[in-house]
């Protein structure tokens, strides 16, 4: 499978530079200025989707805690339901 995402390199491995490539060299100012639009717009949705997904997980990670507790609570009305009925 080939990664189309990663960024080249040059044969001694030095990475290149996403700007030296002779297709954005080809382009002029305008079709320049409109691909670096669409980055960014690409990179804000991007942010905006880890955002969400940070979101969604401390939300897990407090609900979850939250069930721990009340468990735990259970579990100690539990045993002294428990202590108590053998006292009777």
């Amino acid at each position: 499978m080939v990664d189309t995402h990663s960024t080249p390199t040059r044969p001694s491995g030095v990475p290149q530079s996403p700007f030296s490539s002779p297709a954005l060299r080809r382009l002029d100012t305008d079709a320049l200025r409109e691909r670096l639009k669409e980055a960014y717009g690409l990179l804000k949705e991007k942010e905006r989707n880890l955002f969400l997904a940070a979101t969604v997980g401390q939300e897990l990670v407090d609900a979850n805690q939250q069930l721990q507790d009340d468990f735990e609570q259970l579990q100690a009305e539990l045993e002294s339901t428990r202590a108590k009925l053998a006292g009777e």
